[in-house]
């Protein structure tokens, strides 16, 4: 919810956030409610080729008992390729959804967990609050921090048909906990760290101007932009340190701009990967 008053403070937020160095050695304590859920897992397909990171997380989802896991390698998906997914898995209900990877893997997650049990052309999901049915619970997992998309009421996919990017919009797909792990996002590549910070400094920058920006959006942008640069800095030095700034940075950012408004540099990624194919971060 945006403000639509000019109030000064409104909050709005479902997500239970953590962000922890290692916190996926807790998950079966946060998670335990789920331990018996049937559950789908869509990994990245980077996690699945990284042996370290691929037994860290099978360590910490090892007390899901009744799991199927499917990579994704989709890094601007398409309806189509949700679709492509929704055949694999055909006739087996799940009871949750966990994403672990970039924003794109999270928002397949998101995408599935209300996709699945859809009864039409998926595509009329594009927009804000096109259906009616409950979805399935989604646990959000970055492996990188910048995009948001681990706490965003939205899922974003492009129609391969109209070429628009857009999200499928609505409370029921935002995840219901979403855990910031930097030992997890530890990478030799920090370029891609830096790419995917600037993402969350876009989006602090076009939150504070917004014209439906108010004192908590603008402290929030400010705390967010402070810590994602104090991070940046940090990189070459302390990964771990720097990237706990990145994430804690990154979300405070992401929720700024919920509450608000994105601007030109957001709004012009979308048709630049619909009609060019370039990735958002």
């Amino acid at each position: 919810m945006k403000p639509i008053f000019n109030e000064n403070l409104l909050i709005n937020l479902k997500t239970k956030i953590f962000v922890k160095k290692q916190v996926m050695n807790n998950l079966n304590v946060y998670l335990e409610k789920f331990k018996n859920k049937k559950t789908l897992v869509i990994l990245d397909e980077y996690l699945k080729n990284n042996q370290k990171k691929r037994t860290y997380i099978n360590k910490s989802l090892k007390f899901i008992k009744n799991k199927k896991i499917i990579i994704n390698n989709f890094y601007e998906p398409t309806f189509l390729d949700l679709e492509k997914i929704i055949k694999s898995i055909k006739g087996t209900k799940f009871e949750l959804i966990i994403g672990i990877g970039g924003g794109s893997t999270i928002d397949v997650a998101k995408g599935l967990s209300v996709s699945i049990n859809y009864k039409k052309n998926i595509r009329n999901l594009q927009g804000i609050d096109k259906f009616n049915h409950d979805s399935i619970p989604v646990v959000a997992i970055p492996s990188i921090f910048g995009s948001g998309a681990e706490i965003t009421p939205s899922a974003v996919f492009i129609n391969e048909k109209t070429k628009i990017k857009g999200g499928i919009n609505s409370e029921k797909v935002q995840p219901k906990y979403a855990f910031l792990d930097p030992y997890l996002a530890k990478s030799k590549n920090l370029r891609q760290h830096a790419t995917c910070a600037f993402d969350a400094l876009v989006h602090s920058l076009e939150s504070y101007e917004s014209n439906i920006s108010n004192n908590f959006t603008k402290s929030f942008a400010l705390n967010g932009s402070i810590k994602v640069i104090s991070g940046l800095k940090l990189l070459n030095k302390n990964e771990l340190e720097a990237l706990t700034l990145i994430a804690e940075g990154s979300i405070y950012s992401i929720i700024s701009l919920m509450h608000s408004e994105q601007s030109l540099a957001g709004a012009a990624s979308y048709p630049l990967a619909a009609y060019y194919g370039y990735n958002h971060a």
